[in-house]
């Protein structure tokens, strides 16, 4: 497959940086805005002097990834200044331990808190 063609059908972002308190809810209810949602992750990580969470966003078309990556990228939530990056794996991140938060978003558009949170592990 050539470069150009790989980077067409990505669809996942990774936000790093944001603030400890981080939900799949919220993060739902603000991707939300740039298109319809497959699949949604949070996880707690950092230390203890410098929690953070970093967040898995899949969207169901690339254009709608694109458009978030471009919008969030460098922007301040939560009091922290966050980088949104490509995802190199379509899959996102390995479901690998109870700190994961997921959530998935059937077919159409959820309000945040219906539904899209599950506990993984």
């Amino acid at each position: 497959m050539n470069p150009s063609a790989e980077v067409a059908v990505r669809t996942t972002i990774f936000i790093k940086g944001l603030p400890p308190g981080a939900s799949v809810q919220a993060m739902a209810g603000m991707a939300e805005g740039f298109g319809r949602l497959s699949r949604v992750v949070v996880d707690h990580n950092g230390t203890e002097r410098q929690p953070e969470a970093i967040c898995w966003i899949t969207f169901e078309r690339h254009k709608d990834a694109a458009h978030a990556l471009q919008d969030l990228d460098g922007q301040v939530m939560g009091g922290r200044r966050v980088a949104v990056r490509w995802v190199a794996d379509a899959h996102g991140p390995a479901e690998k331990g109870s700190k994961l938060r997921q959530g998935v978003a059937p077919g159409a558009n959820s309000p945040a808190g219906t539904g899209l949170a599950r506990s993984i592990g």
